[in-house]
C-alpha cells in the first residue's frame, strides 16, 4: 500500500540557540565545517513518512537493530 508523501507544510523549526559564527565561503570545505540545523522526517512502516522538522544540529537515534 503507498504512503503519503512528505508534507512540507507541515515543517516545524526550532532554532539552535548557539549558533556558529558565519565563514567567508571561500574558507568552507567539505566535511569540516558543518550546519547549525539538520532536518529531520521520522518514517513508520504503519503510518509513512511524518512531519519533518528543521532542529539543531546533533547526534542522531538509530535503532540497534538497523545494524
Amino acid at each position: 500500500m503507498a504512503k503519503p508523501n512528505i508534507d512540507f507544510s507541515k515543517l516545524t523549526t526550532t532554532l539552535t540557540q548557539t549558533p556558529k559564527e558565519l565563514l567567508d565561503q571561500s574558507e568552507l570545505k567539505f566535511g569540516k565545517y558543518f550546519t547549525d540545523h539538520m532536518l529531520c522526517i521520522k518514517y513508520t512502516e504503519d503510518n509513512g513518512w511524518e512531519a519533518p522538522e528543521i532542529m539543531p544540529y546533533g547526534p542522531l537515534a538509530i535503532d540497534p537493530a538497523a545494524f
